[in-house]
């Protein structure tokens, strides 16, 4: 699992256990843990678009500060867990894999979205049982 994974978990973490009330805060204080240096945008929008759909165990809309405008990054990692739930074989699947599954051969660079999804998911802190339809 890279950084962007263990930020992912520990954000969650640091929101579960009350210490930080924001997903923002949480994803801020988190990769300041793993990271030395100035992190990437696509990574941070995928967990933050995950908590906003309520997809995130035990992370209500109450923790969300401010709601993140419609980004694509959000969008794949809701499609992401759609296709998860589905399949949970994709579990198994490295990000790279799971990215490309996603795009449908369109040849866009991944940036860590799908190893935050990954991460997430493949330590419990997800809910597949919740549906949530993409605008």
């Amino acid at each position: 699992m890279n950084n962007y994974g263990k930020s992912a978990i520990r954000a969650v973490e640091l929101i579960q256990s009350g210490e930080v009330p924001y997903t923002e805060d949480a994803w801020k204080k988190a990769t300041t843990e793993f990271f030395t240096i100035k992190t990437k945008a696509c990574p941070r929008s995928a967990f933050l678009g995950l908590c906003e759909a309520g997809l995130i165990k035990d992370v209500h809309q109450i923790h969300i500060k401010q709601p993140l405008k419609n980004t694509i990054n959000k969008d794949h990692a809701i499609e992401a867990v759609q296709l998860l739930t589905e399949n949970e074989d994709y579990a198994s699947y490295k990000s790279l894999q799971l990215w490309r599954i996603i795009m449908l051969g369109n040849q866009k660079s991944h940036n860590f979205q799908m190893d935050v999804v990954l991460a997430l998911w493949n330590n419990g802190m997800i809910s597949p049982a919740k549906t949530y339809i993409m605008a």
